[in-house]
């Protein structure tokens, strides 16, 4: 245990895939947390996170510091409102809720205790996004005018049953690889609200056969029945600019691509990499400055699979240590976007 600085209760509401094999072993391996309670309504999933972690990092019934909520999203906004109601500072892993109304709920109720809320938010701590922000915060491409975001996988649909019902999950491949997309690329932009959007939305590949070889919660022989679009292309207007955005759980690519393109009146910035953890991706990341009719390619650090997340434990760190309000404003243009977007999906 670090001496200097405190160690948190967690608790976890959630012992599904993504708690325990994203945050938990990155969480306790901080030595910063002790994890305090589980809560799931299936006992195997408690049952499975007590058996994947030493003792020494687990003291049950222990009072709560902070909570993880990484349950099927349609119940993140409850959860973490209750949460915050009982004066307990909140994670809680993306999306934070689904629509304004719910982010409204979350605020009166954090004002109520003075809690605080934060949502996990890897994607912005990709080495390669941080130099992509960076050029763009020091004004290589001039005032942005347009940003394409974009993330393609050629067999990636969720094996997680809930993510395949809209009841549980607040829709598909939109919610679920779109909100990292946004997070990025209304950053670029300045966290601008959305005015308005057009999406499409397709089921075309989903199934097993273009499931996600890394992700696996199906025991054998069971199927995922669908009822959210695999595939999104929507375009949103926004106060500072325009933003496209393409996402797809399967398609006829050999590798999971993400391409992150920031248009301005200097320059063009094209990112080209992959988000997430399939191991089938870009093998050379790159990141090109384009300027009448030249190209330009600029360094990027090596991203290793999973080194987001590493980041992002570390922010999630620094945010408890220091007492940092929650970021209202931020997720308040996310889950804006998000709305528009699924609203005209579901129209």
């Amino acid at each position: 245990m670090n001496a200097e600085k405190p160690q948190y209760n967690l608790g976890v509401v959630g012992g599904g895939w993504v708690a325990r094999t994203v945050w938990l072993p990155r969480l306790l391996a901080t030595q910063r947390f002790r994890l305090a309670s589980i809560d799931d309504t299936d006992p195997r999933a408690v049952a499975a996170v007590v058996e994947a972690f030493p003792a020494s990092a687990i003291q049950l019934g222990a009072p709560i510091d902070v909570a993880l909520v990484a349950t099927p999203n349609s119940f993140h906004a409850a959860q973490a409102e209750r949460l915050l109601e009982a004066g307990v500072d909140v994670i809680v892993d993306k999306p934070v809720c689904l629509s304004l109304a719910e982010l409204d709920r979350l605020e009166r109720a954090a004002a109520k205790t003075g809690a605080r809320l934060d949502v996990t938010n890897a994607a912005s701590h990709r080495a390669d996004v941080t130099r992509l922000r960076e050029e763009v915060r020091q004004g290589r491409a001039g005032a942005l005018d347009l940003v394409e975001l974009s993330w393609v996988r050629g067999a990636g649909v969720p094996r997680a049953p809930w993510a395949m019902r809209k009841e549980l999950a607040g829709g598909g491949v939109s919610v679920d690889l779109g909100w990292h997309l946004l997070e990025v690329g209304l950053e670029l932009l300045g966290w601008p609200d959305t005015l308005d959007a057009l999406a499409i939305g397709t089921a075309v590949g989903v199934g097993v056969n273009r499931a996600a070889d890394w992700h696996d919660t199906l025991q054998r022989g069971e199927t995922v029945g669908s009822d959210v679009e695999s595939s999104v292309t929507a375009v949103m207007r926004t106060t500072r600019g325009g933003l496209t955005l393409r996402a797809a759980w399967a398609s006829h690519e050999d590798i999971d691509r993400t391409r992150i393109v920031a248009h301005g009146a200097l320059a063009t910035l094209a990112l080209e990499t992959t988000f997430g953890f399939s191991p089938h991706r870009v093998k050379q990341p790159t990141l090109v400055a384009k300027t009448s009719g030249k190209y330009q390619d600029l360094s990027i650090p090596d991203t290793a699979i999973g080194c987001e997340y590493d980041a992002c434990v570390g922010q999630m760190l620094e945010w408890l240590d220091s007492g940092r309000p929650t970021r209202w404003n931020e997720m308040r243009a996310i889950v804006t976007a998000l709305e528009a977007m699924t609203t005209s999906l579901n129209s």
